[in-house]
């Protein structure tokens, strides 16, 4: 169809537009599901289409509509594990729009699309561990979106962008300033509350309150008000419910589902209600582990996954069921590791892979089985030597592949 599409477009700047513009909205469908080769491969072509015509007959407007493309492109580079190619991206988008803010008579759009730019590499330098860097960019991107929704209160994207680097920024704050990151989380929902009223039919709108609900509970649980995350959980369970029920083919809805199970699951074991919590684990898992196994690649589920399995760990642990809690701390390295293989450069995969092993070498000197390498520092570990002695420790303890009561196995 499009090879057709190409031949009759020949030279015509308008028909190739059309084709370019279509080209990257594939590219973010494609990204929606999860289909990230076909997103990469959308996104460049329009990316070449945009440039060519650019070339062609000098129009800046198609340079502004391939710098979103560049930054579309950015995003799906950066999830694939590539951050030095997706900066590069970044900074030729950001560049071309900070142009398009200076140059154009309406700066309104421009302003969304540098904001959007900007808010995305923000999360990528956050990946990457440069603090400073990505609440730069979170805060010039929230500047620039505040000064558009001040002439267009009722522009919905402006509203989503805006309330995405509240989130973001957030998210920078919440560990070492929580009180501050609820303000954040806030402002937030504040946005996408009102998005959601004028939109209401708009699913994604729905997701978004959803998602920062779930921020607000994990401030919330970090500042102590243990009922009022719970709630806040609850909430954000009960709207993403309805968005698998509405759109089952939709795996970001389902991935959605399964980290507010997970966040429930840890505030109710923080609330010993020790049931409730494995319930909602479980929960968790059995939404995520279909969507791994559909894409063996998806760095973020095989990661999450990880992440589950650490928490029903931590839970055993603390009740005392040693052998089951060793079981899923090996579950959790064996898929962080997999998570990590596949994006080595992210940060947080390694700090979550080496906390895994922490915790499985302390379980297992309480087991009397670890002693000779419980001391060795998790970082400095060399990764084959350190599978290997995994595999070895499981072939021969196959007791910890069993947990001690049925319930507690995913």
């Amino acid at each position: 169809y499009y090879r057709k599409f190409i031949e009759q477009a020949g030279d015509d700047p308008a028909l190739r537009a059309e084709l370019a513009t279509t080209y990257g909205k594939i590219g973010l469908l494609q990204a929606e599901l999860g289909n990230w080769d076909q997103a990469e491969s959308a996104q460049w072509q329009a990316v070449s289409l945009f440039q060519r015509l650019a070339d062609e007959t000098h129009d800046i407007g198609y340079r502004r509509q391939k710098a979103v493309c560049q930054s579309n492109l950015a995003a799906v580079v950066a999830h694939d594990g590539r951050p030095a190619e997706a900066l590069a991206l970044y900074g030729e988008a950001i560049e071309r729009q900070s142009q398009c803010v200076a140059e154009a008579a309406d700066q309104s759009e421009c302003q969304s699309e540098l904001a959007l730019s900007l808010n995305n590499l923000g999360l990528l330098h956050s990946e990457l561990g440069d603090t400073e860097e990505a609440a730069a960019a979170f805060r010039r991107a929230i500047e620039l979106q505040e000064f558009v929704r001040a002439q267009s209160p009722d522009s919905v994207d402006s509203l989503r962008v805006l309330a995405a680097s509240y989130n973001n920024l957030g998210g920078l704050l919440v560990e070492d300033n929580a009180k501050q990151a609820a303000d954040w989380y806030r402002e937030a929902l504040e946005c996408q509350t009102r998005a959601a009223l004028i939109e209401p039919t708009d699913l994604r709108l729905q997701s978004d309150v959803a998602l920062s609900l779930n921020n607000l509970a994990g401030a919330q649980s970090r500042l102590g008000d243990l009922a009022a995350a719970a709630k806040s959980y609850g909430r954000a369970i009960e709207i993403q419910r309805q968005l698998v029920d509405d759109a089952p083919a939709h795996p970001a809805y389902r991935r959605d589902l399964s980290v507010s199970h997970n966040n429930l699951g840890l505030v109710r074991n923080r609330q010993r209600r020790s049931d409730e919590a494995a319930a909602a684990f479980h929960e968790a898992l059995k939404i995520l582990q279909p969507l791994a196994e559909d894409n063996p690649e998806d760095v973020d589920a095989r990661s999450s996954i990880g992440g589950i399995h650490n928490n029903l760990g931590m839970m055993l642990e603390s009740q005392g069921e040693l052998t089951a809690a060793a079981e899923q701390f090996a579950l959790a390295i064996r898929h962080q590791t997999a998570a990590f293989d596949r994006a080595r450069s992210v940060v947080r995969l390694r700090q979550f892979l080496d906390t895994h092993r922490a915790n499985l070498a302390r379980v297992l000197a309480e087991l009397e089985r670890f002693s000779e390498t419980a001391s060795e520092s998790p970082a400095s570990r060399d990764d084959d030597a350190y599978e290997s002695f995994v595999a070895d420790l499981l072939a021969n303890y196959p007791e910890i592949r069993r947990p001690t009561h049925a319930s507690d196995s995913p």
